[in-house]
């Protein structure tokens, strides 16, 4: 499922909101990877996605991660647990990205 922007048409928007639910107070379509991943960053608020990041002033690297980030694992789990429910049976090893088949998978598309 296709994360909605400002290219997708009313028909697309329509159909990724019909398919959404509300997990955590976060409204999401369950298929969509990258909603999954982006609440997963939101969570973890890491230092080094700010424009004023710099690595050789940070005193410790316990300080890159400000947010919650057993949460945020647990909504990347969550995500990857998806992914593995879309996958044909027995698919059991790893879905390399860099080939375009595999890439839908990644992106919550398949």
């Amino acid at each position: 499922m296709w994360t909605p922007d400002e290219e997708t048409d009313e028909a697309c928007d329509a159909a990724y909101d019909k398919g959404c639910v509300t997990i955590g107070g976060r409204r999401l379509h369950t298929r969509d990877l990258d909603a999954w991943t982006v609440t997963a960053y939101e969570l973890a608020d890491l230092a080094d996605q700010d424009e004023e990041f710099d690595p050789n002033g940070m005193e410790s690297e316990d300080r890159l991660v400000r947010g919650d980030l057993d949460v945020a694992l647990a909504w990347a789990a969550a995500g990857v647990c998806v992914v593995q429910q879309l996958l044909p049976y027995p698919f059991g090893d790893v879905l390399p990205y860099g080939p375009i088949g595999n890439q839908p998978a990644h992106s919550g598309r398949a």
